[in-house]
Parts: C-alpha cells; structure tokens; sequence
C-alpha cells in the first residue's frame, strides 16, 4: 500500500513503502517533501499530542461516566457515545495536524536545497494513484486535492 509514515518512539523512524515509490516513482524533490512532511510531524510533535489528548479524553469519559451514572447501567451507551464524539473530535486534530506537517515539511525540504515547486506535484501523484475523494467529518486526513493547492 502506498504510504509513509514516522515513529515518535525511539528509534525515531520514517519509514517510506515500495509501494510508494514504485507506483508513484518520486523525483528526489518529490520524496524530499514527502520525507519532509514525515520529520513535520516530529518536530511539532503531532505523535506525543496525540497519546497525551487520548489518555485526556479516557480519563474525561471515565469522570464523566462514574457520576452521570454510578450503577454503571447506562455506561454502555454513554461510553459509546462518548466515543464517536472523541473520534470526531480527533480526526479534525489529526487533520489539523497534517495541514501543519505539510507546511512544516515544506520548509524543511527547502531548507535541504530542494525544489518544493517541483515536489508539490508529488500530492498530485498521490492523489491520482489513491483516488481523491472530499474530506469527510471522520476523515483524519484533508483530501489530497485541498493539500496540494494549499502546498502550492
């Protein structure tokens, strides 16, 4: 599957699938912000807010549920409804945070001396070979269209 991504646990990791480079064949400028857009997430930390915001949000529905309903009867349905708010909640932030990466990337590869003009077309690649679709509420990524015009 096509895909990269970045570990935040040590060893500090951006993995890139053959996938990814067979099917779309980057240039260096191309896998330059792809790899860029990865290190974005590190250095603004997407990977620690993102654990941080989940173990707030349990420990919010746990409160929440222990005194809306002590006997534990409705915990079920709470629980669950807590959930989906807490995804939706999320998936904006994970968007957020990959419109914040783009960016971030962006500049990181610039300042390697690549030619971010001619890697912003690697969005488009993607977007061709993954099929582009709107952004929807659960979405955790924008659509890959509104990423590249927002990188041009």
């Amino acid at each position: 599957f096509i895909n990269a991504w970045v570990t935040a646990l040590c060893p500090r990791t951006v993995f890139v699938t053959e996938a990814l480079v067979e099917e779309l064949d980057p240039t260096p400028d191309e896998l330059a912000l792809c790899i860029g857009h990865e290190l974005g997430h590190l250095v603004c930390g997407h990977t620690e807010d993102r654990i941080y915001l989940k173990a707030m949000l349990a420990y919010a529905e746990l409160i929440l549920l222990a005194f809306l309903d002590p006997t534990g009867l409705l915990t079920l349905l709470g629980a669950m409804g807590f959930q989906n708010t807490a995804e939706l909640f999320l998936a904006k932030y994970s968007r957020d945070n990959e419109t914040e990466a783009d960016a971030t990337g962006l500049k990181i590869a610039a300042l390697a001396c690549y030619d971010v003009r001619r890697g912003t077309h690697f969005m488009r690649k993607l977007s061709e070979a993954t099929g582009s679709r709107p952004t929807s509420w659960w979405a955790t990524h924008p659509a890959t269209e509104d990423r590249y015009a927002d990188l041009r």
